[in-house]
């Protein structure tokens, strides 16, 4: 027997450190329901934990940019519609203006209620003010909608085709770098895919496409009814000291023709709001998938995690009492001295 080691007593304090080392980490996984809190629980699961966590960020910060491309596309919509609304209100003036019982006077107040309209159309764009509600942006008339981003301006094409002008935005719509969606609403894309509201534009893709009134290089600013008041445009180049286009111009034919360019404009915002509700949908797919795996990897089993807190304050209570045994048996080299 010796008493300068006490091989018994090492070796139960080594024993007892590794339950009260087991213990402490089942206590930390039950309070903070993580399984792995450090990378001496699980190193490849932390890898892996990790990597799951930069997913359902990305995914999360994904699904706000996509309600931010949701917000310009219902902006716009709702900039299409007020102009849709007008644009059926001038044509039923001008149904009104097609009755041979009108006066001159009677006529020049329908023009004056269109031109009235023409201006809500134009105000509609909250763009710097202009002879007669316009904006002179970039060499002509530019159409602007508020889309949340300050004034854009939406210029499909026109006098400028091979130079367009128009909201053109890549919004990141997924964790990876490829998951982009580009909100396009510029004439180089496609001109059926083009927003072209302004009223002194005309060409492919703007609003008078295909009517008299682009053939007549005035827009939508040239109509008149026939009465002796001035169209917008036939005001503005009074102002401006070039001769006056007087007389009647644009027919019910020319704003079905607007009509319909204008719903076509709509159905292109319909067709990002379906493109960009897609990817949110698909998003919040994924990140029910990469939730329940992230669970698996990472979060504590409770059930188990407390049978093993069971076990290891049994094994540290075990070695607390087995290690006061060892230590007492140094006291018996006492019963050898004389």
């Amino acid at each position: 027997m010796a008493v300068n080691t006490n091989i018994s007593s090492a070796t139960l304090v080594r024993a007892l450190k590794t339950a009260t080392t087991n213990e402490t980490s089942t206590i930390t996984k039950l309070s903070s329901g993580k399984r792995i809190n450090r990378a001496a629980d699980d190193a490849a699961g932390l890898t892996i934990n990790e990597k799951l966590t930069s997913k359902l960020r990305g995914i999360t910060k994904a699904q706000g940019n996509i309600g931010d491309a949701l917000s310009v596309i219902q902006n716009t919509y709702g900039g299409l519609s007020t102009i849709m609304e007008n644009a059926q209100k001038i044509r039923e003036l001008m149904v009104k203006a097609a009755n041979g019982t009108n006066s001159v006077d009677e006529l020049n107040a329908i023009q004056l209620e269109i031109n009235f309209n023409i201006q809500i159309i134009e105000g509609t764009r909250a763009v710097p003010s202009y002879p007669y509600g316009g904006s002179y942006s970039h060499g002509g008339f530019a159409s602007v909608l508020d889309n949340g981003y300050g004034n854009e301006v939406f210029m499909g094409g026109g006098l400028y085709q091979a130079n367009p002008y128009g909201f053109k935005k890549d919004f990141q719509v997924g964790p990876d770098p490829n998951d982009v969606i580009k909100l396009d609403f510029t004439y180089d894309n496609n001109p059926d895919n083009s927003i072209d509201t302004s009223l002194g534009f005309y060409g492919p893709g703007s609003i008078v496409e295909g009517t008299t009134l682009e053939a007549d290089s005035v827009g939508l600013w040239g109509i008149n009814v026939g009465g002796t008041f001035l169209s917008a445009w036939e005001q503005y180049r009074a102002s401006a000291g070039t001769p006056i286009l007087t007389g009647k111009r644009g027919t019910l034919n020319d704003m079905d023709m607007v009509i319909k360019n204008l719903s076509r404009m709509m159905s292109v915002t319909d067709k990002y709001n379906a493109k960009f509700t897609a990817a949110f949908d698909k998003l919040e797919a994924e990140k029910i998938a990469y939730s329940g795996f992230q669970s698996q990897v990472q979060d504590t089993d409770y059930a188990k995690t407390a049978s093993d807190l069971t076990q290891n304050q049994i094994q540290k209570q075990s070695a607390v009492s087995v290690l006061t045994q060892a230590n007492a048996q140094m006291g018996f080299v006492l019963n050898l001295l004389p």
